[in-house]
């Protein structure tokens, strides 16, 4: 079974060749790893460019967004499988010989996944090898439990066959966050998901100037998810959302979806130690969420107590 490894980069000089390599390096060698510079203007290109490997190519393209460089190097790919990894993400070596022996064995499955191990700017491990604390791994028909809650922090987590992305919808939109959320309700509403068993398979390198730690420092203390209502609007028209509930249920869900985003919100806020605001939104994400999640109760319990208590930091993303 072949693998492409399609990497979207933007303006990371400093770590696309971390990505690069850790393809690179795979125990299961059958593989293609796909650059998409997407108009970069440091380093960048030149850094991709440098590394030699058969198995590498590098594509560039005018500065269009991240899921149109994944489109782009989706289309020239030959790959069984496909992996999305970040540009400043790493895979565990052994990651893909995973995913293929997943696929192998379970061949209902549309789309395997991981957890994720947190890494410092400079690439420094740390964090639970469990993954996100009370994370659930759901199996077979997932797209209730995602619906209310992603379950991936970061694209690299999953690996996807390629048929399931071959007529995708989400590809094609022009959606700035939360973009992977309504990729994984697509594939999930046609096909099975399969958790691949504990043990990380990407290192999630967590940057203070990243999109999501963004959504805590941009002044505005309104409390709403503009930031993500286009992704829920995406969610709610999918084809496949629509047929798989009744009428009746769609709402319902639709809440508890828009919970989630606020809890999102609210563990940013968190992180940045924004107590107040942070409690706003978690008091809001329970309002909308029935039955309440026990993570956010316990992250609501933490802007109560104002600090973090020993252990706790690794499980909220801060080294």
């Amino acid at each position: 079974m072949r693998f492409s490894i399609i990497i979207p980069a933007f303006n990371c000089e400093s770590y696309i060749a971390d990505a690069i390599l850790s393809a690179i390096g795979q125990t299961h060698r059958d593989l293609e790893i796909i650059v998409v510079d997407d108009g970069s203007t440091d380093g960048t290109l030149k850094q991709a460019q440098a590394i030699m490997d058969p198995r590498l190519r590098v594509m560039s393209q005018e500065n269009s967004g991240v899921m149109v460089a994944r489109k782009a190097g989706f289309a020239s790919c030959h790959g069984n499988a496909v992996v999305f990894l970040d540009s400043d993400d790493r895979l565990r070596p052994d990651t893909i010989e995973r995913y293929q022996h997943g696929l192998e064995t379970q061949p209902k499955v549309g789309l395997l996944y991981g957890d994720r191990i947190l890494m410092g700017s400079k690439g420094a491990v740390f964090g639970s090898r469990r993954g996100a604390l009370l994370n659930p791994h759901p199996s077979g028909d997932v797209l209730r439990p995602l619906l209310t809650r992603n379950f991936l922090s970061t694209p690299g987590q999953a690996c996807i066959r390629s048929e399931c992305l071959e007529h995708s919808t989400a590809l094609h939109l022009n959606i700035r966050r939360a973009i992977d959320w309504v990729l994984l309700c697509e594939i999930a509403a046609s096909y099975q998901f399969a958790y691949v068993g504990a043990g990380p398979v990407v290192e999630y390198r967590i940057l203070a100037n990243s999109m999501a730690r963004n959504l805590a420092n941009t002044g505005n203390h309104t409390v709403n998810i503009d930031e993500i209502l286009p992704a829920i609007r995406a969610i709610y028209v999918l084809p496949g959302v629509l047929d798989h509930f009744r009428p009746e249920h769609l709402a319902s869900l639709r809440r508890m979806t828009e919970g989630s985003a606020y809890a999102w919100k609210g563990q940013e806020y968190l992180r940045a130690k924004q107590w107040q605001a942070a409690r706003t939104y978690f008091l809001k994400a329970m309002r909308l969420s029935r039955p309440m999640d026990p993570r956010d109760l316990l992250c609501l319990g933490l802007t109560y107590l104002r600090w973090f208590p020993p252990g706790s930091r690794r499980y909220i993303g801060l080294p």
